[in-house]
């Protein structure tokens, strides 16, 4: 599965790759974080995250146009889905953001009322589905948490896999 977050079109080439590999894809638009008086509904972030809780949707593929803001957005409101802590999605944001973090990006995942899917993390197991393993190529460091294999490094890919979330 492969999800988009943003408009555009893609190459034939792409399409028949999609098509000869059965990849299902959708487009379900999240909305930039630059004007603080224009905000994506939860409905639609919901849209995108039962998508992610969903096994039979891995390995899954989210993106956007840079995988930093939008996706990184949807990945912080996933993190509260599975009860992390602002601080701690924070931190991971900004991770993975930098050196272009956004202050309202930041705001977009606080303000996320994640309570109507936390019933589905927990029935999917979601909630104790590991953070994973990811590069940042722009940083190129080692970074640790308490919830990463000593010695990983993080990067702005957005994937899950049935292996990780069982």
């Amino acid at each position: 599965m492969m999800v988009t977050l943003v408009e555009g079109d893609y190459t034939q080439d792409h399409q028949v790759f999609l098509e000869e590999n059965g990849i299902e894809h959708r487009r379900i638009l999240i909305l930039a974080n630059k004007d603080p008086t224009i905000r994506t509904p939860d409905h639609v972030v919901n849209r995108v995250l039962e998508i992610m809780l969903n096994k039979a949707n891995h390995p899954l593929l989210l993106h956007c146009n840079k995988g930093k803001h939008r996706t990184g957005c949807i990945v912080g409101c996933f993190r509260k889905v599975q009860g992390w802590d602002m601080p701690a999605i924070r931190k991971e944001y900004i991770n993975f953001s930098w050196p272009k973090s956004r202050p309202l990006d930041e705001r977009f995942i606080e303000l996320f009322d994640d309570t109507r899917l936390r019933p589905l993390a927990v029935s999917s197991g979601a909630s104790s589905w590991p953070a994973g393993v990811m590069l940042n190529p722009l940083r190129e460091e080692v970074v640790e948490d308490e919830n990463t294999p000593r010695g990983s490094r993080h990067s702005s890919a957005s994937v899950f896999h049935k292996s990780d979330a069982m």
